[in-house]
Formats: structure tokens, C-alpha cells, sequence
């Protein structure tokens, strides 16, 4: 499997643009322990004119690459952003193609659930 790309957000709608920045960065350094190819900002277009890129805030683009390109680095991945998740308290989203998953402060259990779902939609066909 070719390098895949996962657009990850965190949605903290109750702090400022420091403490959301705080949040991305720290799951930032959760997924940077994976053997992942990057894990970067995503970049925002600036108005004509303004040199250089800003940064979306709370969004972070991974890619997987060929170590995690595969349905079980996907699952590790998501795993690690749902712990993040339980153990921060914060809603993050991650979009993997058109589909999007929404990890909130449900139970790791319900978590666990809804990741496995996630993962079963996107198995290759048999």
C-alpha cells in the first residue's frame, strides 16, 4: 500500500488558540512515537500577496507511509489518537479518505467500538 494521509483535527471549541495549539502539538508528540512518515500542520492558503503559509489550528496531516500503510498501522494510528482523546478529553476527527471519525469522551470501550467499525469499512474486500 502507497503512503496513505490522515487529516487529523482537534476540536476544542471551549479554548483559545493557545491552548488549542498546546493540544495539537501534544498529539502531535503521541503520533510522532509511531513510525509514521510526518506528521505536520496542515497548511493554510494566505491571501494574495503575504509571503509563506499559515497553519490550520487544531489540524494536523499524517502520513502513514509504507511502515503504517496498511489496515494495522491505520488501526494503531487511531488507536493513539483515541487515547489521546480519553486522556486529554478532547473531540478529535479524523478524516481518511471521504470518511470521517469522530472520537469524543465516550468510553474507551465505545471508543473501541466505534474505531473498529472505522477500520471494518475500509478492510479490502475478500
Amino acid at each position: 500500500m502507497k503512503s496513505q494521509e490522515l487529516l487529523v483535527r482537534v476540536l476544542a471549541e471551549d479554548a483559545d488558540d493557545a491552548a488549542l495549539a498546546k493540544y495539537t502539538w501534544q498529539l502531535r508528540g503521541a503520533l510522532l512515537q509511531l513510525d509514521v512518515d510526518s506528521v505536520s500542520p496542515l497548511a493554510e492558503a494566505l491571501p494574495v500577496g503575504t509571503k509563506g503559509v499559515g497553519e490550520v489550528l487544531g489540524a494536523l496531516v499524517v502520513r502513514l507511509g509504507a511502515a503504517l500503510g496498511t489496515l494495522a498501522g491505520l488501526r494503531l494510528v487511531l488507536e493513539t489518537v483515541r487515547d489521546w482523546s480519553v486522556l486529554s478529553g478532547r473531540t478529535v476527527e479524523v478524516a481518511y479518505g471521504d470518511d470521517v471519525l469522530k472520537l469524543t469522551r465516550a468510553t474507551k470501550q465505545e471508543q473501541k467500538k466505534i474505531v473498529d467499525d472505522f477500520l471494518a469499512r475500509h478492510a479490502p474486500a475478500e
